[in-house]
């Protein structure tokens, strides 16, 4: 899930100040949140296979995911700073457990994706696709 790092004021420019009181630090207990809500959907999904490798870091994003199909590998991370504007209607550890879903979900379909490169597909058509999937699956799977 991609933070919000900017949003325009009522004539279309984007505030500095705005970004500055809009994110963040993220506790070691939301850490520990993010980590329990990504075993809960790890499980659910019947992904034990992977080996999951946790981070918690300064990133341009609230939480990221990388996968290794061929030995089932994952570097699953939490950013130190998390946007305060979910505008989603969710409070803030709804918010951390919905990027650990987000997440987890780029890891139940990441073979799909990595095959998907080697089709007929440009890289942007098929990221396109995956992220419109992992959007809907979040919405879904409540």
């Amino acid at each position: 899930m991609y933070a919000t790092i900017s949003k325009p004021d009522p004539s279309g420019e984007v505030s500095p100040y705005w970004l500055i009181i809009n994110m963040a630090k993220t506790t070691k207990k939301e850490f520990e949140i993010f980590k329990s809500e990504c075993q809960m959907w790890i499980d659910k999904f019947e992904l034990n296979n992977w080996s999951v490798f946790y981070e918690w870091k300064g990133l341009d994003s609230d939480a990221y995911s990388v996968r290794d199909i061929s030995n089932h590998n994952a570097t699953i991370g939490f950013s130190t700073s998390i946007s305060n504007d979910f505008d989603m209607g969710m409070n803030r550890v709804e918010y951390i457990k919905y990027c650990a879903k987000h997440e987890i979900i780029h890891l139940l379909i990441g073979r799909l994706a990595c095959y998907g490169y080697s089709k007929d597909y440009t890289t942007g058509d098929i990221e396109e696709s995956e992220e419109e999937l992992v959007i809907k699956l979040l919405y879904i799977l409540k």
